[in-house]
């Protein structure tokens, strides 16, 4: 017969071991949501490098649209580090709340990059 001691002992460490699951799952989610991300801002380097060996070779480079890419590039960093909070990442990137936005509409960032990490926080 299990005394009472034992079956708290055994609940607990069940619970710890649930936690535990839990927080792999979401470090394993949040690995890859990461490397989803960087994989992104890779191309875009890669295509910025791409443009300015064309502009080199005589093409021109669009500055503002270049402004554009870098901007929404800061955004997606901020909602990542704010885990997808707006008011915190205008804080942040030191904007008002309905200026980001406005940008997050206009740049059409996808919300759903960062959704994960309002689940964590």
């Amino acid at each position: 017969m299990e005394t009472t001691g034992q079956s708290k002992h055994d609940e607990n460490g069940q619970r710890s071991e649930n936690i535990l699951h839990v927080l792999k799952e979401a470090q394993t989610d949040a690995l890859k949501l990461l490397s989803q991300l960087l994989l992104r801002e890779i191309d875009a380097l890669i295509d910025l490098e791409e443009k300015i060996d064309k502009g080199i070779s005589g093409m021109s480079i669009n500055l503002h649209e270049e402004m554009q890419h870098f901007e929404a590039s800061l955004i997606r960093s901020a909602l990542i580090r704010s885990g997808g909070v707006q008011r915190r990442a205008a804080k942040i990137l030191g904007v008002k709340v309905t200026t980001l936005n406005i940008k997050i509409k206009r740049y059409k960032i996808d919300l759903t990059d960062v959704n994960f990490f309002d689940s964590v926080n």
